[in-house]
């Protein structure tokens, strides 16, 4: 069985990876921050492969955890080594704050700045609004003390695995220069700049997503 481990971005449901489409992979969806139960999950899965698939603060994730597994293929869409690099570390302190207040209006202006089409914001704020409503604030706090922390600028090159990194022109959450960043790590990899797209291109370029990462997927 080959699995395809996906590390989310932060305040998201799971639902939204719906759309992806991964035929022939078992998807598992990581909701924590402890990579002891990770390892458990995977270890009694027993895949016969292992994959990773990280977007925005997933990315940090997957890349801190690449060196603990077998990894085959690794698609990372927005991808930063340094939150800290595209927002300033007073509005991230301020989301923890605010999460306490009223955590649903966070993530709808959160949510916002995700979209670079307005009709997209619109139809997604509408779908999967109550399932915002309803993520745990614990697990959104401890995904921002995450992007506080966490800095992968020293990270030793990564061999054996030639990445699909995937960025939009329109990004207002991750800038261009800051995915680039990673690509230095990397002696080979696939790169795609997707335009008229915000930072939520899971949702908002649901088809060309899913096509890069298909044909990357059998290549």
């Amino acid at each position: 069985m080959k699995l395809m481990v996906l590390f989310p971005g932060w305040g998201t449901s799971r639902s939204l990876y719906e759309g992806l489409k991964l035929e022939g992979y078992e998807l598992l969806i990581v909701d924590s921050f402890n990579k002891e139960s990770l390892v458990q999950e995977i270890v009694r899965r027993n895949p016969s492969e292992i994959n990773f698939l990280g977007w925005s603060m997933g990315t940090m994730m997957a890349l801190r955890y690449l060196n603990d597994f077998r990894v085959n293929k690794l698609i990372l869409l927005a991808p930063t080594l340094y939150f800290l690099k595209n927002q300033p570390k007073i509005v991230v302190k301020k989301m923890i704050r605010d999460i306490e207040r009223n955590k649903l209006r966070t993530l709808i202006n959160f949510s916002r700045l995700n979209f670079y089409n307005k009709s997209f914001y619109e139809d997604y704020l509408e779908k999967y609004r109550k399932e915002l409503k309803e993520l745990d604030s614990n697990y959104l706090k401890e995904g921002l003390r995450l992007l506080l922390e966490e800095d992968l600028r020293d990270m030793n090159i990564i061999e054996g695995v030639r990445p699909l990194v995937v960025v939009t022109k329109e990004d207002e959450i991750i800038t261009n220069s800051s995915s680039k960043q990673v690509l230095e790590f990397f002696k080979d990899y696939d790169f795609y700049i997707l335009e008229g797209v915000g930072h939520n291109m899971i949702y908002e370029a649901e088809e060309e997503v899913n096509e890069l990462i298909r044909r990357y997927l059998v290549d």
